[in-house]
């Protein structure tokens, strides 16, 4: 077995243990609240018992069998600067492309959808009544969509999406790293900056809620307006050639090694066999761990993790 496994697997079982526990002191907190009928409770007199892993020692007794020449290692920050290089081309190019459909053929076709045509549905109207209901359609939608247009290049909102493609982009890197392979295919470098912009931009809340709001006024005027369809078509379409840009020299690059050779030892640890072999072969590997908290906080821009204050 390899050492690092070893070792991995007691930090892995730390962790856990402080789970179980954190859990078990959630479930019993609920013994230690006021009850809200006022009703008498003892225990609430008393804080809810936890307990916190600081530290642990531990000695590991184990004998080499062999050292493995695991070959060069990942290069994280040339990696995942290269990662953020390709995201942030990407995500320039596709706002870029966004912002100008929004600006032209989306307005000019919201207009057409809602057009002159009786609303369905309505009562008849007179010819003054039905051109104030359009143009007040038509100038609400187009201004929410204007307002879209302009949020689109906000500084925030860029690095949200740039964040997106760079960790998803860097995590296949380091599977694909550790699975022996010292490249990846730009297929693959395409689909995540397709998947990953559809993602950013075309789910957005407020993009959602745009093609809702206009579509439901454009069904008022043609049956057959389809504006989720259309606009998902659109944007799919801007966000595959963004992807088919990339660049094969910048994905040829992406993976980076370090310099110098990275050894596995093999060890043993199971107690029967280290009882066989003489002292003076053995190995100790003695560690100190301490256990630090974190929190994870949730905003429009993403997911982030924080050190706890102890």
């Amino acid at each position: 077995m390899l050492l690092r496994k070893v070792v991995s697997a007691i930090l892995v079982d730390l962790v856990s243990a402080q789970d179980l526990s954190n859990e078990y002191a959630s479930q019993i907190s609920r013994k230690y609240k006021q009850y809200r009928n006022s009703k008498e409770n003892i225990l609430n007199n008393f804080d809810a018992p936890a307990s916190v892993l600081k530290e642990i020692d531990f000695d590991l007794k184990f004998g080499f069998t062999d050292l493995i020449d695991a070959g060069l290692g990942l290069d994280v920050e040339i990696t995942w600067g290269n990662c953020r290089d390709i995201a942030e081309e990407s995500v320039k190019e596709a706002i870029k492309q966004m912002q100008n459909f929004l600006s032209t053929e989306a307005i000019e076709a919201i207009g057409n959808l809602i057009s002159p045509a009786q609303p369905q549905g309505r009562i008849t109207l007179s010819a003054e009544a039905q051109e104030s209901d359009r143009d007040k359609d038509r100038r609400e939608i187009t201004e929410k969509w204007n307002k879209i247009h302009d949020n689109l290049d906000n500084e925030e909102y860029l690095e949200s999406v740039t964040q997106m493609i760079t960790q998803k982009l860097f995590k296949t890197c380091k599977s694909i790293f550790l699975r022996g392979r010292e490249s990846i295919d730009i297929e693959t470098v395409k689909t995540i900056v397709q998947d990953k912009l559809q993602e950013g931009v075309l789910k957005h809340p407020d993009i959602q809620e745009a093609i809702q709001d206009t579509q439901e006024r454009a069904k008022i005027y043609s049956s057959e307006a389809n504006v989720p369809e259309y606009v998902q078509e659109r944007a799919q379409e801007i966000f595959s050639n963004t992807a088919a840009q990339t660049k094969e020299r910048e994905v040829r690059k992406l993976i980076q090694k370090l310099p110098g050779i990275v050894p596995h030892a093999d060890i043993m640890i199971t107690p029967s066999l280290l009882r066989e072999l003489p002292i003076e072969t053995l190995s100790s590997l003695t560690m100190t761990v301490k256990m630090d908290s974190y929190t994870w906080t949730i905003t429009e821009r993403g997911e982030s993790l924080h050190k706890a204050k102890n």
